[in-house]
């Protein structure tokens, strides 16, 4: 590129993207168990906060992928802004669980695309020679927002269990942001939609991409499942903390995802992709493992720093590989499959893992993502064809 990273207008844009796109669950983690005993919710119940907001992705996410390649990416991203913001924001009015599933619903139909979009950008504006290095700086925004959020989503939620839902109006002016200023992408000329579903398919349906789909939802079953809903009601029910402390505990494991993000571009030049994935997924399992081990509240931050580093290594590799498989033409298409992938990790996470809650309680969650971390791990030790170095 001909100016520096930090001159270039779109990246700021990029960053911001990524912040709204996560506010919409980092904001209300800590808020659960309040959410929750406001509207006397079960734990296995309270987890429907976070899946209602992803699950409009598992569904939309490939039509909005085919939307931002076919008409462009602004076409996409105002629109989204805009309803994430209002349905967010009008949730602090909301007195009903069912409206609360509506809006947060509407909610998630708008923030469905953006942390993609972010993604599909960084491949759209970026070569590849810097491309790991910038999705490493977006996965440290996105890591300082995982921890600033939870403290002030944390510190709202002590003051009244709507107040951190006052958050997303903030929606709205980034949306006329982007409007005038941001630098949209020259479009490339357009396919018949037959010829364009048959091109990218063979990009889609590959032993490469299945791969990295496949570890997106496993990872993002651990973050929301694991992590956002099961971890922060034992910290609750196991420790009496409150929510900015537990606010806290998830803003110490989003630091630690920030500093590995940003070493990621380093260690891939160091150890290789392969070798990455296998510390990602054998430090998900050590976080999991350090739950069930620790009889003290104190001892939980090192679950937290095992699991921010294992996301800090994964998920900037994983959005990586997944940009360099496509051309620009198809890229908004692949990227947003990898988001369904996500998205249906999301969503799932917390009722897979409450069927393990119903079953065994909170020890057998922790057991079962420590176990599945460390199968994965030595899955990819073993089958090196998954991430074939490059």
């Amino acid at each position: 590129m001909d100016k520096p990273l930090y001159r270039n207008l779109n990246l700021y844009f990029i960053f911001a993207i990524t912040m709204v796109g996560i506010a919409g669950v980092s904001l209300l983690a800590p808020a659960l168990p309040t959410i929750g005993r406001k509207f006397q919710l079960p734990p296995a119940e309270v987890g429907m906060v976070l899946t209602m907001y992803t699950l409009p992705g598992v569904v939309l996410m490939l039509f909005f992928g085919v939307l931002a390649d076919k008409w462009g990416r602004k076409a996409l991203l105002i629109p989204s802004l805009i309803l994430f913001s209002i349905a967010g924001g009008s949730l602090f009015w909301v007195k009903d669980f069912f409206w609360m599933n509506v809006f947060r619903f509407l909610q998630g139909v708008g923030g469905a695309a953006l942390p993609s979009m972010a993604t599909v950008l960084i491949g759209d504006l970026f070569e590849e020679d810097v491309r790991l290095k910038v999705m490493g700086l977006n996965a440290a925004v996105l890591s300082v927002g995982t921890s600033v959020f939870p403290l002030l989503g944390g510190a709202l939620a002590e003051k009244g269990w709507n107040f951190p839902f006052l958050l997303f109006w903030l929606g709205l002016p980034l949306a006329g942001l982007v409007y005038f200023y941001f630098q949209e992408p020259e479009q490339s000329e357009q396919k018949h939609i037959s010829d364009y579903f048959k091109s990218a398919r063979g990009y889609i349906f590959t032993r490469r991409s299945a791969s990295a789909f496949f570890l997106g939802f496993v990872v993002f079953i651990f973050l929301y499942g694991g992590l956002l809903t099961y971890l922060t009601l034992y910290m609750d029910s196991r420790f009496g903390m409150s929510p900015f402390m537990i606010g806290m505990f998830v803003a110490s494991g989003s630091l630690a995802s920030a500093a590995t993000s940003l070493l990621a571009f380093r260690i891939e030049r160091w150890i290789g992709r392969r070798r990455m994935l296998i510390i990602g997924f054998l430090l998900f399992a050590l976080s999991f493992g350090t739950v069930l081990a620790v009889s003290e509240q104190k001892w939980l931050v090192a679950a937290f720093l095992f699991f921010g580093a294992a996301m800090g290594i994964t998920v900037p590799l994983l959005q990586n590989i997944v940009t360099t498989i496509a051309p620009v033409e198809y890229r908004g298409l692949l990227v947003s499959f990898f988001g369904m992938m996500i998205r249906l990790g999301q969503t799932l996470g917390p009722p897979l893992l409450a069927l393990c809650f119903l079953f065994g309680g909170l020890e057998l969650v922790f057991a079962a993502c420590a176990i599945t971390g460390l199968i994965l791990s030595f899955f990819i030790c073993f089958r090196v064809w998954i991430f074939r170095e490059e």
